[in-house]
């Protein structure tokens, strides 16, 4: 019996995207954000939302790789108990049996909602710390409202 030998290799390849693509992905980004912030389904609001990289700082540059994010997360409730009620119950409706992942998952679910399955949108979770480092030049701040 003859075995097949398959060679590994890893190439990485650079896919880019047109700053025409990324003005569209925006617009449905800031439509997911809306819908995120006023639906019940979700335990998280989006706070604060930015635009940050090369389609901020490099406005003639067509030629972009990513299109990325800083987001900030805030309950969508001040009362602490109905809060962790509802995340406990947001572990029941993960999808995947990964421990770690069923905890987090009313953030999780915020967080896939707004990159919606597009390897073109980059979503950093923003903290207090993280932002000087991140947002080293200009940011667009994006309306949540």
């Amino acid at each position: 019996m003859e075995q097949k030998v398959l060679k590994m290799t890893s190439k990485t390849k650079t896919v880019r995207m047109k700053r025409t693509t990324a003005d569209r992905l925006l617009v449905g980004i800031k439509e997911r954000v809306k819908e995120i912030n006023s639906s019940d389904q979700y335990v998280y609001r989006v706070a604060r939302l930015v635009v940050f990289g090369s389609y901020v700082n490099e406005p003639e540059k067509q030629d972009l790789g990513d299109l990325d994010l800083g987001v900030q997360f805030a309950p969508k409730t001040t009362d602490r108990e109905e809060h962790q009620r509802k995340c406990k119950a947001k572990e029941q409706e993960c999808p995947n049996s990964d421990w770690l992942l069923a905890m987090n998952w009313a953030e999780e679910e915020v967080y896939r909602r707004i990159r919606n399955h597009n390897a073109y949108i980059s979503v950093h979770i923003m903290s207090e710390t993280e932002n000087k480092a991140i947002f080293s030049k200009k940011v667009m701040e994006i309306d949540c409202s």
